[in-house]
């Protein structure tokens, strides 16, 4: 009887590890990971997308078979050993403790840690091999389970109902991406494309978008010749078309569709007199996530930025989402800006967006020589000569900086729609220096 009672205390031992083992190999083993393996037509994985799909009975039929194993084994343990007690002269007591011990270290060492350890490591092919087994119990047991699940629903719902549905944050996703990194999995630049990617949702579009001092408009009293040519000096393939000014934006026009209607002999048109495409308009606070979704759905690319008074506030487009995203992207139309042409050692022809701190170290000058204006400091050439001058300037303007000693020389050399494009910075020497 004894080998007998040992033999089934063996099996039940057997039949811990493996409830035990396989809850943690299917729990591990992601809905993704079953979808792929699916698709590849592995044995068992049919079985367990069915047993994944209904993860509650599933749940349900691993508790009973495990709890029925060590019931039985603890059961089996206490009668082998109220009987080895009894041949060898020891009290109940002092059996039941030893029984206790035995079962106890025997269970947590085969029947729980070293499964479960197993199973984590190799979780995808155990689960596999056992859905078909799962996929059998749970039917044979469902008589059990369904009065379990019905119980459980009930008890859900005193705790704010039985829908539901665990939700993964934004914080679970970036954690697991920078784990994914830290462990090679996911080179440096997938990382940073992916976080990227995450942040769309906490950036609006004021925070990308190309203000509108730095747009380049249609007239709508241009023809259309004159509208390609303006697409040909600026290499855009769209372009707002503005009506009185810049804050009466309706309507836009593509590259294609305006050589097209030369193509057609409309060359001569004003685009006022021609059918014009509507142009998408979003607020500043626009998040970026929720932009690429809309440009997605209208098939569109470009749209125009209106601010709080619904005036312009600037021009956004799927490249710059994009290149939030993926980096800076280069199209057969793109052309490297020039910001500053040095033309001598005291002589620099720059546009208006350069910072009058790079100027002046270009030149190796210093704010304070040449008393430039604490507040001026961090703030574009073409601001400082509009607040010298206290308004829109005009071609030929000069703003002159410094002391007998040395002297900055800021001349506007072009402007386009009250916007300054180009200025020479020159270095005026004294003539102990030349």
């Amino acid at each position: 009887m004894e080998p007998l009672s040992i033999l089934t205390f063996i099996i039940l031992i057997f039949l811990s590890a493996f409830f035990s083992g396989t809850e943690i190999a299917l729990m591990t083993t992601s809905k993704h990971a079953v979808s792929s393996l699916v698709r590849e037509n592995r044995f068992g994985a049919r079985s367990l997308e069915i047993i994944k799909g209904n993860t509650d009975k599933l749940l349900i039929t691993i508790l009973i078979g495990n709890n029925i194993v060590n019931t039985a084994s603890a059961t089996l343990a206490a009668t082998v050993a109220l009987n080895l007690a009894n041949a060898s002269g020891l009290n109940q007591e002092q059996g039941m403790v030893i029984s206790t011990a035995v079962v106890t270290i025997l269970l947590l060492l085969f029947g729980e840690i070293t499964p479960k350890t197993i199973c984590t490591r190799y979780s995808v092919p155990i689960a596999l091999f056992v859905a078909p087994i799962y996929r059998v119990l749970m039917f044979v047991l469902t008589p059990i389970s369904f009065f379990i699940e019905i119980f459980l629903k009930g008890i859900m719902k005193i705790f704010g109902g039985d829908n539901f549905v665990k939700k993964i944050s934004y914080q679970e996703v970036e954690a697991f991406i920078d784990m994914s990194h830290e462990e090679g999995e996911v080179e440096a630049d997938e990382h940073r494309q992916m976080k990227n990617l995450l942040s769309l949702r906490d950036m609006d579009a004021e925070s990308v978008m190309t203000p509108r001092v730095n747009v380049n408009f249609l007239d709508m009293e241009m023809t259309v010749d004159e509208a390609c040519e303006f697409f040909l000096q600026h290499s855009h393939s769209r372009m707002p078309v503005a009506g009185k000014n810049t804050d009466d934006v309706d309507f836009m026009l593509t590259f294609r569709e305006a050589f097209q209607l030369r193509h057609d002999g409309q060359g001569k048109k004003k685009l006022s007199e021609i059918s014009l495409e509507k142009i998408m308009k979003i607020p500043l606070t626009q998040t970026l996530d929720d932009l690429f979704g809309k440009f997605q759905k209208s098939r569109r690319h470009m749209a125009l930025v209106f601010d709080e008074f619904g005036g312009t506030a600037g021009l956004i487009t799927m490249e710059d989402i994009l290149e939030e995203v993926f980096g800076d992207i280069k199209d057969e139309v793109d052309q490297e800006e020039i910001f500053m042409k040095k033309k001598s050692d005291t002589m620099i022809e720059a546009v208006g967006s350069v910072l009058i701190d790079d100027i002046l170290e270009e030149f190796g000058m210093r704010a304070d020589d040449l008393e430039i204006p604490s507040e001026y400091m961090g703030e574009t050439i073409s601001y400082v000569v509009m607040a010298e001058e206290e308004s829109f300037p005009t071609e030929g303007v000069e703003v002159i900086f410094g002391n007998d000693d040395e002297k900055l020389s800021l001349t506007v050399l072009s402007v386009h729609h009250n916007v300054i494009e180009k200025i020479e910075c020159r270095k005026i020497l004294t003539e102990e220096q030349k």
